[in-house]
């Protein structure tokens, strides 16, 4: 456990005076995805006492600096309250599996939340009247106040441009 302690303190003082530099060279803030928080993963006191204190490490060197920090949990199964009270103006999570959905997150995080459209779903490979569909759906639940309309992790690298352009058009009806 020390040397792993170790090895991770390095990798996130290196990403943390990376982000740092990004910022200062002119970024307008950072991606930081973080894992380790899922059911199936390790225990909750691993969690806290193995990957949290890094994550916060470099999330906190760059609080006070540039404009938009965006927060990815990534997986499944996640237990998303180990995550509330990381630093960031917005988080992004697997909203569409099996993890809380994007209004109950909303209430845990208390800040902007990203998300609502699977990023394997209708946006991927439906219709333009399923992709408008599921946009509308996902903003009658969550309504328009803090949501910025994502995908729930990466999509694809050939995702149709056009599916993207439908989903973001969908937004103003």
């Amino acid at each position: 456990p020390d040397a792993v302690h170790q090895g991770l303190a390095a990798i996130a003082d290196s990403l943390a005076e990376f982000a740092v530099a990004c910022v200062d060279a002119g970024a307008s803030g950072i991606y930081y995805s973080a894992q380790g928080g899922e059911e199936d993963r390790l225990t909750e006191e691993e969690f806290l006492r193995t990957l949290k204190p890094h994550d916060l490490i470099v999330l906190d060197a760059v609080q006070g600096r540039g404009e938009f920090h965006l927060l990815h949990i990534c997986g499944d199964r996640i237990r998303l309250p180990l995550y509330a009270d990381y630093p960031s103006h917005a988080v992004n999570w697997a909203a569409t599996k099996h993890n809380l959905g994007l209004k109950e997150g909303g209430s845990l995080f208390k800040r902007t939340v990203v998300g609502g459209m699977d990023d394997r779903g209708i946006v991927v490979n439906g219709s333009p009247e399923a992709i408008r569909a599921a946009v509308r759906a996902v903003i009658a639940d969550f309504g328009t106040r803090g949501l910025i309309l994502g995908a729930d992790c990466t999509f694809p690298t050939d995702v149709p441009i056009s599916n993207i352009r439908v989903a973001v058009e969908a937004t103003a009806t």
